[in-house]
């Protein structure tokens, strides 16, 4: 069940949010987006929760009320795969050109960050507008399979045209960990990629020691060992072919 006003026309960004009993996490990701967003009325916040999940049910009209329409909350039955489960069927739910993947536990910290994206990309986007966008992130990440050190990635902005052309936000078989990881890979195989850093997410993360660890994130194990990563090669081509 969707609690919200109708879309308007035009959505410029639509930000995927799954999200699972941390409601003070949540309360300050979606006070972080009121606060530094310069057109509200061009963003859309989906929120996924968990229709056995009685603490974010409880906030839902406080929440509403609070942040206006442009905060959307979407129930449905509790998921196993974070991509397939919640980012790509929020995905579906939609409406904008570009679409962010974020976690409840982080924060936009640029003010007019929608203002600088939208700006960047239409001086310097590709002409097909297929591609992925690197936000600046707080804490810098691993991206295999080269083990560079990179600040950002953990949150992906892809174009619309992106995903119709691949098929998938995130890949249905990287259903925690790496998921991530494998589409930076990916884009940046088919030199598909424009860096946004002048935009800082700033992930309040347990695995990085920034707070205690709860049960959602116990629930996605330990972010350990080997991920096994999809062959790329397939996908690198679909973004890479024209028409």
């Amino acid at each position: 069940m969707i609690f919200a006003n109708p879309k308007p026309k035009h959505i410029d960004f639509s930000i995927l949010v799954p999200s699972r009993e941390r409601i003070e996490l949540l309360g300050n990701l979606c006070s972080s987006i009121a606060r530094n967003t310069i057109n509200p009325d061009k963003i859309e916040v989906l929120i996924a929760y968990d229709l056995d999940d009685e603490a974010t049910i409880k906030v839902i009209n406080d929440f509403s009320n609070t942040y206006g329409s442009w905060l959307k909350f979407i129930g449905r039955q509790r998921g196993t795969s974070i991509s397939r489960d919640y980012y790509n069927w929020l995905y579906k739910a939609s409406a904008g050109k570009y679409i962010i993947g974020l976690n409840d536990d982080c924060r936009i910290e640029t003010l007019g960050w929608d203002y600088i994206i939208k700006n960047k990309i239409d001086k310097c986007g590709f002409g097909d507008n297929i591609f992925y966008g690197w936000i600046g992130d707080a804490y810098p990440v691993f991206v295999d399979p080269f083990h560079t050190r990179l600040s950002g990635g953990s949150f992906p902005l892809v174009s619309r045209q992106a995903i119709q052309k691949l098929g998938y936000f995130m890949h249905e078989d990287l259903g925690g960990w790496g998921a991530d990881i494998y589409l930076y890979n990916l884009y940046s195989q088919a030199n598909r990629i424009i860096c946004f850093h002048e935009v800082t997410i700033y992930h309040i993360s347990a695995i990085h020691g920034k707070r205690p660890r709860d049960a959602t994130s116990f629930s996605m194990g330990d972010k350990t060992g080997t991920i096994n990563m999809p062959s790329i090669e397939k996908d690198v081509m679909k973004i890479k072919r024209e028409g």
